[in-house]
């Protein structure tokens, strides 16, 4: 338990610093454009959502982070159509260093680029939580599809009560 604790918080650790180190213009990155997800994020907000689940990146990304954002918006669309579709779940794609969205880094208490789920009841936001543990299992799409399920499910669940 002790040594899955050290191991996330090193990784995360390293990634804080790959970015910071990117960010300062270090090494020969790949700049990417911002993506995002097709579909959710393009979506008419219907109703205040129950669950708003945030990809939070920086403009220059690595190839983990990349993947944590492929998997999970590949695993929404596939398991969560209806939930997006009625706008209970709304899944968004930020790019923290874009005007206006600095704000997510203080809120969020963002040190690198995270998978934050949301849950607001009646419009206000009830509790967060990060999903830290999508770092640990990107090499594993499906431990990282029945992690990031039950986390939603969990936090859906708690949204009808």
């Amino acid at each position: 338990m002790l040594s899955a604790s050290l191991v996330k918080w090193g990784l995360l650790l390293f990634v804080g610093a790959s970015l910071a180190y990117l960010g300062l213009g270090g090494g020969n990155p790949q700049s990417t454009q911002s993506t995002s997800s097709p579909g959710p994020t393009q979506q008419t907000e219907i109703r205040a959502p129950d669950l708003m689940l945030y990809y939070f990146h920086r403009t220059q990304r690595c190839p983990t982070c990349l993947k944590i954002e492929d998997l999970t918006g590949q695993i929404v669309q596939e398991v969560y159509a209806k939930e997006l579709e009625s706008g209970r779940l709304v899944y968004q794609v930020i790019n923290v260093d874009d005007p206006g969205n600095d704000s997510f880094i203080r809120e969020y208490e963002l040190i690198s680029s995270s998978l934050i789920a949301a849950r607001f009841v009646k419009g206000k936001r009830a509790e967060w939580k990060s999903l830290d543990d999508v770092w640990l299992l990107t090499s594993d799409p499906a431990k990282f599809r029945d992690y990031l399920t039950r986390k939603i499910d969990v936090m859906l669940a708690a949204a009808k009560k």
